[in-house]
């Protein structure tokens, strides 16, 4: 027994031994933080210890943000955080840090907050910044070449060129005292009018549509489902078709395009250009699980079999390929074997020699090859094609065989490695996929009960004892309390699926993380996102929806469920008083101008027993106002109320819902 330990140990070492560097991010559980392990730069964690250090050496942080799949974070490595020479300046003259953005989000977001505010910066990933040891930003950008290229300098000169600024006293000062005065304007805002803002915001979406290509801003072009989905709201609300226009156009150019994976399904996170062909070959988790219930909806309303079955191969790639002990995997990489995109890419010949070894005639293959664009100068790089439903192709002469042809294609990616995948089961990204599931339960009820399992699973692993944790990684302990956007989309996917079975047990968890979520992260009349550093929130929903607009949504759910009057209240006066912000920006603040709609329309709960609000569950769904919300009341009779009165009441469902739509005025 003795010789087989001493074995192991000698195994361990050796492997240990095998690695020119070692920094401290070995004892990390982080995927990306152990990818940055044996650089020779000594990395350090976000933490007291951390910051104490540079404050007693008086050194310079760079610090350095991003994620396992992110492309350029990987090419920034590989140039410059492997580089001996580059290292030996981050090591000598500055205390380095790195952070996982999926694991310290309220740091990435507060940090993207302040990059945002330098015009000429745009976000994104890696994001670098130098830092003073008390904090204060000195220079902030994203990706940094190791020398200069790309039309800016490298890193090379940018790590010198700050120490000897901080070693000038005056220069020092007056850098603060300018970044600080463009860091602070960025909470100036304008007084803003909220009055017509359904038609606002409809105009202020047409400005950034592209009637070409079907998206909206410019490149690199995101799917913007906050976008899609008030825009939804909205046209229930008014009927304008201009809103369902830019909502039906988008998602049937994403599902006919290259950003949607048409062979395996599911999500890659953007488009590098407009015409949704070539996209950026990460999927995270977040980018199905809110697109999904967009097309569901879209599906029930239109009958479209493409939005269908967008829903049905996304969520059977999900389970295939990112569900582990019934949760969900955060994210896969946009690289395999060195190259990005690879696994997903076809040549025109593999792919016609196979269709044709499986029965296709060559004239089949062809065509069907030329509707998926897969051609033999390709429409990636070299002779690669990323697959793509061609628009050049009436729909009476499109190939017959397509879905077959499909299947030949995911057999030949069976023989390839597929890219990296990050284990981090984050709860907020769960609950998003969670509730994609319980919603396509609307075309499948079979998705109801398997998100039901899911939903069951993330509460036993990640909410211990009264306290939400935000994620999990392998058998590794769980330390890392929730943060605000965990507690926002878990109670959304709560409140959710109260309303797909009436489990009281849903709505009491929802309540208490309610309750949680207001003592941790608001104080003094304000949201937070770390109350220690007093990070505060955004409502950008470029990405994925802002928590904080999500958090305003719920609190308004939250309130009506359980007749809170002073939480309504508190909540409207949350709302109001961020209103200027909000209407500062009303294209990527969708999700918040949906909370100040959703107070000036007001909510409608229709309460009845379960059996009865089950039996006429697709009646109720019928009635398009988005604010309408369902509850469970023992009673035999159903009752209509707004927030402060109840208006109807009757045996009869026709006859309540009559009444709803009466007071709603929403088909006049």
């Amino acid at each position: 027994m003795k010789y087989i330990i001493t074995l192991i140990l000698l195994c361990i070492l050796s492997f240990a031994n095998s690695h020119k560097h070692t920094n401290s991010l070995i004892n990390s559980t982080s995927p990306y933080l152990l990818q940055h392990s044996h650089n020779p730069i000594d990395w350090y964690t976000w933490d007291k210890e951390t910051l104490k250090k540079a404050k007693d050496e008086n050194k310079l942080i760079f610090l350095s943000i991003g994620y396992s799949t992110c492309h350029w974070c990987h090419v920034m490595e590989a140039e410059s955080f492997e580089n001996e020479t580059l290292a030996k300046i981050f090591n000598k003259d500055y205390i380095s840090i790195k952070v996982d953005r999926e694991v310290d989000t309220h740091l990435d977001i507060h940090y993207q907050d302040i990059l945002a505010s330098f015009k000429n910066r745009r976000n994104g990933w890696p994001l670098n910044a130098i830092l003073t040891p008390d904090l204060e930003v000195l220079y902030i950008t994203t990706y940094i070449p190791p020398s200069y290229n790309y039309g800016t300098a490298g890193l090379d000169t940018i790590l010198a060129k700050y120490v000897k600024i901080f070693n000038d006293n005056d220069k020092l000062k007056k850098l603060i005292k300018s970044n600080k005065k463009t860091i602070e304007q960025k909470d100036i805002y304008q007084e803003k009018d909220n009055s017509n803002l359904e038609s606002k915001y409809i105009k202020s979406m047409e400005e950034v549509f592209d009637n070409g290509f079907k998206g909206f801003f410019k490149r690199p072009r995101f799917p913007h489902a906050a976008n899609l989905d008030l825009l939804y709201d909205i046209y229930d609300l008014t009927k304008n078709k201009k809103a369902i226009k830019m909502v039906y156009e988008p998602l049937t150019a994403i599902a006919k395009g290259g950003i949607y994976d048409q062979v395996d399904g599911a999500f890659f996170r953007y488009s590098v250009h407009p015409d949704w062909i070539i996209p950026h070959f990460e999927k995270m988790l977040y980018t199905t699980a809110e697109l999904v219930p967009i097309y569901t909806r879209a599906y029930l309303d239109t009958k479209n079999e493409l939005y269908k079955n967008v829903v049905v191969k996304s969520l059977k790639e999900i389970q295939n390929r990112f569900t582990k002990d019934g949760l969900f995997y955060s994210a896969s990489n946009a690289d395999s074997n060195g190259a990005e995109g690879l696994y997903y890419l076809h040549t025109y010949e593999e792919a016609f020699q196979e269709l044709v070894k499986n029965g296709f005639t060559k004239q089949e293959a062809n065509n069907n090859l030329e509707y998926l664009d897969i051609t033999t100068i390709g429409n990636f790089e070299g002779d690669l094609s990323n697959p793509h439903f061609n628009n050049n192709f009436e729909e009476d002469i499109k190939p017959t065989k397509i879905k077959e042809t499909l299947e030949v294609l995911k057999d030949i990616r069976k023989k390839r490695e597929y890219p990296f995948i990050d284990k981090k089961i984050i709860t907020s990204w769960n609950a998003m996929m969670i509730k994609a599931f319980l919603s396509a339960g609307q075309i499948d009820k079979s998705y109801e009960n398997i998100g039901l399992t899911y939903l069951d699973n993330l509460l036993k692993e990640l909410y211990i004892d009264g306290e939400l944790y935000h994620y999990k990684i392998g058998n590794s302990k769980i330390s890392q309390k929730a943060l605000l956007e965990d507690y926002s989309f878990l109670i959304d996917t709560l409140l959710y699926a109260y309303k797909v079975n009436y489990d009281e047990n849903y709505l009491k968890i929802a309540k208490e993380l309610t309750k949680d979520s207001l003592k941790k992260f608001y104080k003094n009349d304000k949201w937070y996102l770390d109350i220690e550093h007093m990070v505060k929130p955004n409502f950008n929903d470029k990405y994925y929806t802002s928590a904080l607009g999500k958090m305003f949504e719920n609190l308004i759910t939250i309130s009506n469920y359980t007749y809170d009057m002073s939480l309504l209240y508190k909540t409207k006066k949350m709302i109001k008083s961020y209103q200027n912000q909000i209407l500062n920006d009303m294209q990527n603040h969708s999700s918040a101008i949906k909370a100040i709609i959703r107070v000036q329309r007001g909510d409608v709960i229709l309460k009845a027993n379960k059996q009865n609000l089950q039996k006429y569950k697709n009646d109720i769904s019928d009635i398009k106002y988005p604010f309408l919300y369902t509850k469970y009341e023992n009673e035999k009779d159903f009752l209509a109320c707004d927030e402060s009165t109840c208006f109807g009441f009757s045996n009869n469902f026709g006859i309540i819902k009559n009444k709803i739509i009466k007071y709603l005025h929403i088909y006049n």
